[in-house]
């Protein structure tokens, strides 16, 4: 995973699910988190949407070098 995804993904953990690191803790209370439904559900949709963000600059990326 290169740094940009694993930021992204700390950036949606921290917003929408107030988890301050995505590193071990060795502590039960700081490595389980108790998390509403739908706050796991925008934390998804961002993620699905980065993903789909990041699929539409490849496309077209690949359409301008195609036309070329």
């Amino acid at each position: 995973m290169n740094k940009e995804v694993q930021d992204r993904i700390k950036e949606i953990a921290s917003k929408y699910l107030s988890i301050e690191t995505l590193e071990e803790q060795n502590s039960d209370d700081k490595d389980f988190h108790n998390l509403a439904v739908w706050d796991i559900e925008n934390a998804l949709l961002a993620a699905f949407e980065s993903g789909a963000e990041v699929y539409e600059n490849y496309r077209m990326v690949l359409q301008l070098l195609v036309e070329d």
